[in-house]
């Protein structure tokens, strides 16, 4: 006999997905939370937590939302401001020193204040879509033109297992090389550095399963994101990264990888 799924099934499945997707790490002021979903560039939205001393609980996206727009092209105008403030104001989020933001009172209402941040950071980043101030690609975009030109052959979004996770890659180039390249974008120094160690961790968690793996995260030093990859921000990854200004060490890694 078939088994019979439920709505209710769904969402719970849904739920736990999501669950398991969220990533939480220690931060100065508090923990900052990296969630399932992401911007039109491929960088996941990350969440700052911190707990006042009255016990309420404070959420900000860091600045990383109207951060990004500017980097992308959009002039962040009064009027352009005041859009991103109706949209934040209808689901009771603020914009303060440019930082979207909610805070809550009540321990019950955590979920849904952060719900209540995310779909306004979605709504807010939008704004890019409606205006299309640049033409310019998402960097993921070119990073795999440069892999498509060496000839080699790839998968894109590879699933790899480490010890403590299961991770999503955004290029593995197959073929028995047993290289793993990601695209990393960031819209401040401080996401950066954020990036940077979660891709850290998520390496060593990897070669901790299986050594055989090689990776690369490919840095989007694209102006003005130059300025965000600071010596403190690169550092995490250093060893393992090269900087898209530098992309002729991946094209000639890719056409040794095409030799073979």
């Amino acid at each position: 006999m078939a088994t019979i799924y439920t709505s209710d099934d769904l969402i719970r499945g849904y739920l736990a997905d999501l669950e398991s997707d969220f990533e939480a790490a220690p931060s100065d002021e508090g923990f900052l939370v990296t969630t399932p979903f992401d911007r039109p560039d491929g960088g996941s939205i990350e969440i700052e937590m911190r707990v006042e001393s009255d016990g309420s609980v404070h959420l900000s996206d860091m600045g990383d939302t109207l951060g990004y727009l500017h980097v992308n092209g959009l002039t962040l105008t009064k009027s352009i401001v005041t859009r991103a403030k109706d949209i934040c104001n209808q689901r009771g989020v603020a914009i303060a020193k440019s930082e979207l933001v909610v805070i809550s009172d009540v321990p019950a209402g955590f979920g849904k204040a952060l719900h209540r941040l995310i779909q306004s950071i979605i709504s807010v980043t939008d704004l890019i879509q409606q205006s299309r101030p640049s033409k310019r690609s998402p960097f993921h975009d070119d990073v795999e033109a440069l892999i498509i030109a060496s000839g080699v052959s790839y998968d894109r979004e590879f699933a790899v297992r480490g010890q403590q996770g299961r991770y999503s890659v955004k290029f593995h180039i197959d073929d028995n090389h047993n290289l793993l390249i990601h695209p990393l974008t960031a819209s401040s120094e401080t996401v950066a550095l954020a990036v940077a160690e979660r891709w850290a961790r998520r390496i060593y968690d990897i070669r901790e399963r299986d050594p055989k793996w090689d990776f690369v995260a490919v840095l989007d030093d694209r102006d003005p994101r130059k300025e965000f990859w600071t010596r403190r921000a690169w550092a995490p990854l250093r060893e393992n990264s090269i900087l898209w200004d530098n992309r002729q060490r991946l094209s000639d890694m890719l056409a040794g990888c095409a030799r073979v």
